[in-house]
């Protein structure tokens, strides 16, 4: 069985008409919030599965395309009732990608939740035909016997690929519930319900949105509620308020997301263009009421930058979670003195065994005592062991490869089985077999805690995201004009901050503003922003070591002859 459906349908039960999801939107400047209860999640995710159910003749996953609109978590969890998986991918991708994605999953259905400007040629499910599936009179309520569960891949989510094409990470449902039921107790009781102590919290609903007994009454017009200056009001009790950043196509959202749907608490969703403008980012987290932080470490610092963003723009805090990339002891330490009474906790996990593997509560004697932070204990139903180049297991203190066994490891990247064979495998160790994912992840055991000190590889985590530098050559090297492309790492403070591009042209490069605009543009189109790199050095032939390779120490020393 999938307990976090059964968790959902419980939820929904218990508190119909609290919040499930909130998003804020932009409208004549001023912000204005999306919202759904967990009654309409339920109800509207039972429609979707029983759609789903009467149009798919097989099993293929489905892609859900769109970035923070409330159908994009319903979508998922229709699919989940309808026993498919889903595969997220948000809009801010390059057409090209996300067609790429589509090639490789060759799905029988697509759903995109917010409008896009390219055509699919596949059956796909749009904006309106959601409207008029949710607002069907059609009573749909979705059997559990239909429902994933056990080893039914839950969700696929594609990371960047060293060849140029994405790999897609099949979770199982069994991996997800093990991964969610470990996530409840980081932080000891923090993330119980019973532990957070609130008079109220008070979301606004719409006059017009009716919340009936009976949910087969539904207003027909009305996916969900939409709030602003005015309206009726409700109590959210006792109920955790998450902070989502990261996109749904990013596995650090499944934290956030399904932390809440086990809780029962509410998600906050803040979109890409609030992040990207300080003064809506800080409205927008005042007007949260969150007390759980889920976010990538970069994130957190961007908020430090401002004075406002301090226990006073969110009273209500008492959990920093942070998973995706390094946590440095100074942001930690500024977190502690801004927000006395939240936790800091420091997670670690790759894609590939569901989110994160390891926690640690990041106290002032553990700053004072690690240089780098340790990524914590290693999580019941797991065994991290680090080994050397030879495959035998190291002794505390060794560096080496982290590689994980344990009960939330993917079974392997979706149609790929070359991939899948190169880093999943079994080892033997005290007389058991172990499947194992090799990591390519440099750490190793201090004190009964997991450290972790970079990549043994070309990949690498910026700003959360996991990067294939190959991949981004590759995609510079079918730009015309280019002969030859290495793409680096920019670190400050031992964490990576950017990326710079190293550029053999065919032809002598007259202006360096004109060449960088020029590959900018064209990766644009093939890769996501995030990936794009900011510096570009331009020059006349790569430097070689004596083995004929790449010398990309000497690279490294040209970014500040020319940039």
């Amino acid at each position: 069985m999938n307990t976090i459906l059964e968790k959902i349908q419980k939820n929904a039960y218990n508190n119909p008409d609290r919040i499930f999801y909130k998003v804020p939107r932009l409208e004549r400047e001023k912000l204005k919030y999306d919202q759904i209860t967990w009654k309409n999640l339920q109800l509207y995710s039972d429609k979707i599965a029983s759609y789903l159910i009467r149009h798919c003749k097989t099993k293929r996953p489905v892609v859900v395309i769109g970035h923070k609109s409330p159908y994009m978590p319903v979508s998922f969890i229709g699919c989940l009732k309808a026993g498919l998986a889903y595969v997220p991918v948000d809009i801010s991708y390059p057409e090209k990608r996300i067609k790429d994605i589509i090639d490789t999953v060759e799905p029988e259905i697509v759903i995109t939740t917010e409008q896009i400007s390219f055509e699919i040629e596949r059956y796909y499910i749009n904006i309106n035909n959601i409207h008029d599936i949710i607002s069907s009179e059609e009573e749909s309520v979705c059997d559990s016997e239909n429902w994933v569960a056990d080893d039914d891949v839950c969700y696929i989510i594609f990371t960047s690929g060293s060849t140029g094409k994405p790999k897609g990470v099949q979770i199982t449902s069994a991996d997800l519930d093990n991964f969610v039921k470990w996530a409840a107790t980081i932080g000891g009781d923090c993330l119980n319900t019973q532990s957070r102590q609130l008079a109220s919290t008070t979301y606004r609903r719409a006059d017009n949105v009716k919340q009936p007994d009976d949910v087969s009454k539904f207003e027909k017009n009305r996916a969900f509620g939409r709030s602003g200056g005015g309206g009726e009001t409700y109590i959210n009790e006792d109920a955790h308020v998450f902070l989502n950043h990261a996109p749904f196509s990013f596995d650090l959202s499944v934290f956030d997301l399904y932390l809440t749907l086990y809780t029962g608490g509410t998600l906050f969703a803040i979109p890409g263009f609030v992040q990207q403008n300080m003064e809506l980012y800080l409205d927008c987290l005042q007007a949260s009421d969150a007390d759980v932080w889920v976010s990538t470490p970069s994130s957190a610092e961007l908020a430090l930058l401002d004075c406002r963003f301090k226990e006073d723009l969110l009273p209500d805090m008492r959990m920093f979670l942070f998973c995706g990339e390094t946590l440095t002891a100074q942001t930690a330490r500024k977190l502690r003195r801004l927000f006395p009474d939240a936790l800091v906790i420091n997670t670690y996990g790759p894609t590939e065994s569901t989110v994160a593997i390891t926690s640690v509560e990041v106290t002032e004697d553990i700053c004072e005592k690690y240089n780098p932070l340790p990524i914590g204990y290693v999580k019941p139903g797991t065994q991290v062991f680090i080994m050397n180049g030879e495959g035998e297991i190291l002794p505390d203190g060794k560096k080496g490869e982290i590689v994980i066994a344990g009960n939330t490891v993917s079974i392997g990247y979706w149609k790929n089985p070359l991939k899948t064979q190169e880093v999943f495998n079994t080892i033997e160790y005290n007389g058991h077999r172990f499947y194992c994912y090799h990591t390519h992840d440099k750490g190793y055991y201090e004190d009964g805690m997991l450290f972790y000190c970079g990549r043994i590889d070309l990949q690498i985590k910026l700003h959360g995201f996991r990067i294939e530098l190959e991949d981004i050559e590759s995609n510079i090297l079918r730009i015309s004009g280019v002969e030859r492309a290495v793409v680096l790492p920019d670190k400050r403070d031992d964490k990576i901050v950017s990326l710079t591009a190293y550029v053999v042209m065919k032809e002598k490069v007259q202006s360096r503003i004109k060449a960088r605009k020029y590959i900018r543009t064209h990766l644009l189109e093939s890769i996501p922003e995030y990936m794009v790199p900011r510096n570009y050095v331009f020059i006349d032939s790569l430097p070689m070591t004596v083995n004929g390779k790449v010398d990309r120490k000497k690279l490294e020393g040209m970014k500040n002859v020319q940039s």
